[in-house]
């Protein structure tokens, strides 16, 4: 099987450089959506809590 151009131009170590920081980047990119749905959540859970009392 043949390498592309930018695999044999980058090194193996670069190569998992560049893997590690694109799964760090969509853990954070996950972690954001989650917290933001949990907060929008909490949110909507406390107008609702204050609308009994």
């Amino acid at each position: 099987m043949m390498k592309s151009d930018l695999q044999t131009f980058i090194s193996s170590s670069q190569q998992r450089k560049l893997h590690i920081f694109h799964d760090v980047l969509e853990y954070i990119f996950v972690i954001i959506i989650n917290l933001s749905a949990i907060f929008a959540a909490l949110i909507s859970f406390a107008d609702q809590f204050k609308s009994y009392f």
